[in-house]
C-alpha cells in the first residue's frame, strides 16, 4: 500500500533526525568521517552496524517489506553523499542535515499573502529528495510527513533560506501551521469553517505544548512534570525521558544565552562560564551516549523530588551568570531581545535564531552539536506523540497516543481551557468550535469546570478582539469573534465491576447489572447538565450537546439509550421566545460516536443504525466517523478474511442484519436469509442452550421472531416495571434457569438474560470465523439502506480524514468514506462534515483537513472547479450542522457572557 511505502521511505529520511539512537550515537556521522579518513575498514564496519539498528528502528515503527529495500534508502537519503566530492560531499553529518532541511523547505514551503502555505506543485526539489514520491503522491507524502517530524522547524528554515537577514517579524502570526489548501481553496475556506469534532484532552498543537515544556523549571511548577505518562512504557522509561526533556529546556537556555552573547558581544562564553555543574551536563548532552550514562549512573533510581531539585539548581545557576530574572513564559525573546508583541510562540523565537546561526555558519561545531541533539529529543518526543498509520483500532489509538498526548496536552500550564482555546483559534478561517469534554460526576466540581470554560472565552474575547474604552468602561469589539460550545461526552469503558452479573441482585445493586454501575455514573453527569441548563438558561447556548466517545467495541449501544432520551426530555425546556436574540433555552444536540472501530463491518454498521433508531436522533443529529458506512466490503474483507468476535456479537449482527433487510425487502435473496437464519440459530443455541444436544436443559430452539423481538427489547430495558414485572421475570427466568427446568422465552426475558452470570459468560465467549461471501453480499446491501436512511432523515456524518486514515483499514486520506457518503450531484447523499478529531495526535487542523479531502477529489479527476464547489458546500455543511447557533451580534453575546458568568 502507498502508505506503508511512503511511511518506510520517510521513516529512514527522518531517522537521524526523530531516533533516540542517533542521540546517543551518530553512525551516519561516523560513516562520513571514517570515508572521508579514508578507513575503508572503519567504514564497512559502520555501515554494518548502521544497517542494523536502522531495521530495528524501522521494524519497530512500520510496517516492513524488506530489508533491501530500508538499506537502498539509506543509501540514496544518506551514505551517497558520504563518497560525494564537491557539492555532493560534506565533512560531516550536521553539514548533511541542513542540507536535507534546505532542500525539504524549498520542495514543501512556500508563503502567500503572507501564510506559510504548503507547495503542492512539482519543483526541481522534489525528484532528487522524494524521488518517486514526489509527483501525484506529493500530498499523501505532505500528509505522512506531518506525523513523523514536526513541520516547524523546517517551515522556519524556509524562512531563513528565503528572508537572508536576521529578522524574526516574519514569524508574526505563525504558530506552527502550514496552511495546506492552494489560493482558490483557501479563499472558500476564509468564508468560515466549524470544528464540530474536537476533543479537550488533545486539542493543543506540539510546537505549544514543546513550548510549555522549556519553560524555566521551579519548585512550584514541577507538579505539572511529574505523575504524567509521557510515553507509552515503563515507569523508569517515562522518568528517563522526562529527565531528557528538562536537559533540553537547560540546552535550549544555554544556546539561548551563547547567541545572545554572540550577537551582542560578537564572542560567546562556553560551557565553563556557567558553573561546572551546568557545563558538565551540556557537554554530556552534545556527546549523548555521556549524558544516558549520566543519567543511568545518578538519577534513575532517583525519586522526583531529586531530580527536580537538581533541574532547578541548573535554572538558578543560569539565572546568577545572567544576573537577571528569567521570564517564565517568554524566556527566548527577553534573552534574545526580540519583539515581545510578535504573534508567536517562545519556541519559534529560539529556533529561527538557532537555525538562522546554524545555517549561516556563524555557530560553533559543538553549538550545532548541541542544536542538534535538542532536535533530537524534541523530535523523538512528537514522533511517539503523534500516530502514524502502523497499527489500526482504538485500542492501539488509546494506549499508545491518546493517553500520552492528554498528558502532554496538560504540562506546564495553569490555564487548559485558555490555552487550548488560543491553540484553535489561531486558525483565522474558524468561526465555530465545539470542544468535547467529559463533566464531574459531583455537581459542584461540574459547574466548576464549566465556568473555567466560560472564564476562559471571556478572557481571549476581551484580550484578542476587543479593547477597553476608559470613558464608556467597557470592552468595544473591534473585529468578528469565533464562537465556542461545550459538547459533553460520555466515556465508553468495559464493565468491570466485580460482582458476577445477576437480575434478582440487580433491583438492589447496580453493579449486578451488566453495566448497571457505568449507567449510574452517566445518569449523574447527564443530571449535572441538565441542571446547569435549568438553572441558568444561557448557558444553553455554551453547553450545545452530548456524544459518547472512546472505544467502541466497548460498551454497547442499548446502555445509552436511557441517558439520551433522559436530556431529550421536553418537559425540562422552556417554551418561548422573548425576542429575535433574547433568552430562550437551546435544545441539545446529539451526537455518537458509532462504525468507527469495529470487530466485524457489520457491528459498525449495526451500532450505527441503533444510535439513529433508539438514542432519539432528529434531522440535525449527528454521527462521529461512521467509517463503516463507506468502506468497501471487499477491500475489508482482503484485510480480514477470519475474524474473532464474541458470540453475542455475532449474533446480534445476524439479527439486526435479517430484521432490516426483511423490512426493506421482502423478497430478498431467499438463500441469503436462509444463511442468516442458520447462523442465528447455531448462536443462539450456543448461548442460550437451545440446541438439539442440549437435551438436559430440555430445551427448544427460540424462534427467529421471539430473537428479534428480544434484541429491540434491549434497548427499552430500563422501561421496566420492576414491581409488575420483577415477579414475573424471578418465577419465569431465575428459578427454572437455576433449576435446569424449561424457561418460557419472552422478549423481557430475553433483555434480563444480559444480567446473568450464566448467559453473560456464554455471549462473551469469542468465537473465530471466516468471512463469506455471503457476509459481503449482507454487508454491501446494509451499507445501501443506511446510506439512504441517513439521507432521509437529516443525520450528519462526522468525518475527520487524518484520524480515519490512522486508526481504520484506509491507506491514505483519498479512501477515505466521504467520497462514497457524499459525491457529486448525487440525490442519495449523506450531510457530511469534516473536522479534525485529534488536533496534537494527528498535528492537523479542520481547515487542513478540508484540503486534504479537496486534493482527494483532484487526484480523483475531478475538475478543480468542481471540487471548489463541492468543498464549499462541505464547508456550509460544517457551520450549518454545528450545535452552536448563536444568532446576536457580537456586542450582545459578550454583553449576555459576562452577565452569565456573573450570576454563576
Amino acid at each position: 500500500m502507498i502508505n506503508d511505502s511512503i511511511n518506510r521511505f520517510l521513516g529512514v529520511l527522518c531517522y537521524p533526525f526523530t531516533s533516540m539512537e542517533a542521540f546517543r550515537e551518530d553512525l551516519i556521522n561516523e560513516f562520513i568521517v571514517a570515508v572521508r579518513a579514508g578507513e575503508e575498514k572503519k567504514a564497512k564496519e559502520i555501515r554494518k552496524r548502521l544497517k542494523s539498528e536502522l531495521i530495528s528502528y524501522i521494524r519497530r515503527n512500520y510496517n516492513i517489506y524488506s530489508y533491501d529495500e530500508i538499506y537502498l534508502y539509506l543509501e540514496k537519503c544518506y551514505l551517497f553523499y558520504g563518497y560525494g566530492d564537491g557539492a555532493e560531499g560534506f565533512d560531516n553529518a550536521l553539514q548533511l542535515y541542513q542540507y536535507i532541511m534546505k532542500k525539504m523547505a524549498a520542495a514543501l514551503i512556500s508563503h502567500r499573502d503572507g501564510r506559510i502555505v504548503f507547495k503542492y506543485w512539482r519543483n526541481k526539489n522534489d525528484e532528487e529528495l522524494f524521488g518517486g514520491f514526489a509527483n501525484n503522491n506529493k500530498v499523501t507524502l505532505f500528509h505522512s510527513l506531518n506525523c513523523h517530524i514536526p513541520m516547524d522547524v523546517i517551515a522556519i528554515v524556509y524562512m531563513i533560506i528565503n528572508h537572508g537577514e536576521l529578522d524574526a517579524s516574519c514569524l508574526d502570526y505563525f504558530y506552527g501551521n502550514i496552511e495546506v489548501a492552494d489560493q482558490q481553496l483557501s479563499k472558500i475556506l476564509e468564508k468560515g469553517v466549524a470544528e464540530n469534532h474536537l476533543h479537550k484532552g488533545v486539542s493543543r498543537t506540539f510546537p505549544s505544548i514543546w513550548d510549555s515544556l522549556m519553560a524555566p523549571l521551579t519548585i512550584k511548577d514541577s507538579k505539572f512534570f511529574w505523575g504524567r505518562k509521557f510515553v507509552d512504557g515503563t515507569e523508569e522509561q517515562n522518568k528517563r525521558i522526562i529527565f531528557y526533556i528538562l536537559g533540553c529546556g537547560i540546552a535550549r537556555a544555554y544556546l539561548a544565552l551563547e547567541i545572545s552573547s554572540l550577537l551582542t558581544k560578537g564572542q560567546r562564553h562556553g560551557p565553563d562560564a556557567y558553573g561546572k555543574e551546568v557545563g558538565e551536563l551540556i557537554e554530556k548532552f552534545q556527546e549523548g551516549q555521556p549524558f544516558e550514562k549520566f543519567f543511568r549512573d545518578n538519577y534513575q533510581d532517583k525519586n522526583e523530588k531529586e531530580i527536580t531539585t537538581y533541574y532547578t539548581r541548573l535554572w538558578d545557576r543560569l539565572a546568577e551568570v545572567q544576573q537577571k530574572a528569567f521570564s517564565s513564559e517568554r524566556f527566548c525573546t527577553s534573552i534574545l531581545n526580540e519583539n515581545a508583541e510578535l504573534h508567536t510562540i517562545d519556541e519559534n523565537i529560539f529556533l529561527y535564531y538557532a537555525l538562522y546561526m546554524m545555517i549561516n555558519e556563524q555557530m560553533t561545531e559543538d553549538m550545532k552539536q548541541c542544536m542538534m541533539q535538542y532536535l533530537r529529543i524534541r523530535n523523538y518526543l512528537f514522533h511517539v506523540s503523534v500516530q502514524q498509520k502502523t497499527i489500526k483500532g482504538l485500542d492501539y489509538f488509546q494506549q499508545e497516543h491518546y493517553s500520552v498526548n492528554s498528558a502532554l496536552n496538560h504540562v506546564n500550564i495553569k490555564n487548559f481551557w485558555e490555552t487550548a482555546m488560543r491553540e484553535q483559534l489561531q486558525n483565522q478561517d474558524l468561526y465555530k468550535v465545539e470542544f468535547r469534554s467529559s463533566i464531574p460526576v459531583a455537581y459542584a466540581k461540574c459547574k466548576m469546570e464549566i465556568l473555567d470554560f466560560l472564564k476562559a472565552y471571556q478572557k481571549i474575547l476581551k484580550e484578542d478582539y476587543s479593547y477597553y474604552d476608559e470613558e464608556k468602561k467597557e470592552y468595544i469589539l473591534y473585529r468578528k469573534i469565533p464562537q465556542v460550545g461545550l459538547v459533553i461526552h460520555f466515556l465508553k469503558k468495559p464493565d468491570e465491576s466485580v460482582p458476577e452479573k445477576c437480575f434478582q441482585n440487580g433491583k438492589a445493586d447496580c453493579s449486578y447489572f451488566h453495566f448497571g454501575e457505568l449507567q449510574k455514573e452517566y445518569k449523574e453527569q447527564i443530571g449535572n447538565l441538565i441542571q446547569l441548563r435549568t438553572e441558568y438558561s444561557e448557558l444553553s447556548r455554551y453547553l450545545v450537546g452530548i456524544d459518547a466517545a472512546s472505544l467502541e467495541n466497548s460498551t454497547p449501544v442499548w446502555v445509552f439509550a436511557p441517558i439520551y432520551e433522559q436530556a431529550r426530555d421536553s418537559s425540562i425546556e422552556k417554551i418561548g421566545r422573548r425576542n429575535e436574540y433574547g433568552d430562550y433555552t437551546q435544545s441539545l444536540g446529539f451526537t455518537f460516536h458509532a462504525g468507527e472501530d469495529f470487530r466485524h463491518i457489520l457491528s459498525g454498521l449495526r451500532r450505527i443504525d441503533e444510535s439513529v433508531e433508539y438514542l432519539k436522533f432528529h434531522a440535525g443529529d449527528r454521527i462521529g466517523h461512521g467509517i463503516a458506512l463507506g468502506i468497501s466490503a471487499r477491500e475489508w474483507k482482503n484485510q480480514n478474511p477470519v475474524i474473532i468476535i464474541p458470540q453475542i456479537e455475532a449474533l446480534e449482527n445476524y439479527l439486526w442484519a435479517y430484521d432490516t433487510l426483511s423490512k426493506n425487502y421482502s423478497d430478498f435473496q431467499a438463500t441469503i436469509l436462509a444463511y442468516m437464519e442458520k447462523q442465528i440459530y447455531e448462536l443462539s443455541g450456543k448461548i442460550y442452550g437451545t440446541r438439539k444436544e442440549c437435551v438436559e436443559m430440555e430445551q427448544e430452539g427460540i424462534a427467529l421472531e421471539l430473537l428479534i423481538s428480544g434484541y429491540h427489547r434491549l434497548f427499552a430495558f430500563h422501561e421496566t416495571k420492576y414491581e409488575t414485572e420483577y415477579e414475573m421475570v424471578e418465577k419465569e427466568f431465575c428459578s427454572r434457569m437455576c433449576s435446569g427446568k424449561k424457561i418460557h422465552w419472552d422478549p423481557m426475558l430475553l433483555a434480563a438474560a444480559r444480567h446473568c452470570k450464566k448467559f453473560v459468560k456464554e455471549m462473551e465467549r469469542p468465537i473465530h470465523y471466516e468471512i463469506t461471501e455471503q457476509d459481503l453480499l449482507i454487508v454491501e446491501e446494509l451499507q445501501k439502506i443506511l446510506k439512504k436512511k441517513l439521507g432521509r432523515k437529516g443525520v450528519i456524518l462526522e468525518v475527520n480524514p487524518s484520524s480515519n486514515t490512522a486508526i481504520a483499514d484506509l491507506d491514505v486520506v483519498e479512501a477515505n468514506q466521504l467520497y462514497q457518503m457524499n459525491q457529486i450531484n448525487n440525490a442519495q447523499n449523506v450531510i457530511v462534515c469534516v473536522n479534525s478529531d485529534e488536533p496534537a495526535v494527528f498535528n492537523t487542523n479542520v481547515s487542513n483537513e478540508l484540503a486534504y479531502i479537496y486534493y482527494g477529489m483532484l487526484e480523483q479527476n475531478i475538475s478543480r472547479e468542481a471540487a471548489l464547489l463541492w468543498i464549499d458546500r462541505l464547508r456550509r455543511n460544517g457551520m450549518d450542522s454545528s450545535f452552536i447557533h448563536h444568532l446576536e451580534p457580537d456586542e450582545l453575546l459578550l454583553r449576555k457572557l459576562n452577565e452569565l458568568i456573573e450570576s454563576m
